[in-house]
């Protein structure tokens, strides 16, 4: 389990060489190109739409549980 947002890129890596898929594996699963696995990885998933990354997440078998807090200023 991942603790920030900001560690999703490298839990999705970690999860696919877990799972013992390669990245045309997980392309295939995907529907995707192989280059493009390659560049969400090298990329650290940049420009892949939240869509996207929730789609690599289950099929990696990947929750993703974040909570969000903000504070709304005066009115």
């Amino acid at each position: 389990m991942f603790r920030w947002l900001r560690e999703l890129p490298q839990a999705l890596i970690e999860a696919r060489i877990v799972a013992r898929l390669s990245q045309r594996e997980l392309a295939e699963r995907l529907d995707l190109h192989e280059q493009q696995i390659q560049k969400y990885e090298a990329t650290g998933y940049a420009g892949a739409s939240l869509e996207r990354i929730q789609d690599i997440a289950d099929e990696l078998g990947i929750e993703i549980e974040e909570s969000v807090t903000y504070t709304v200023g005066d009115a």
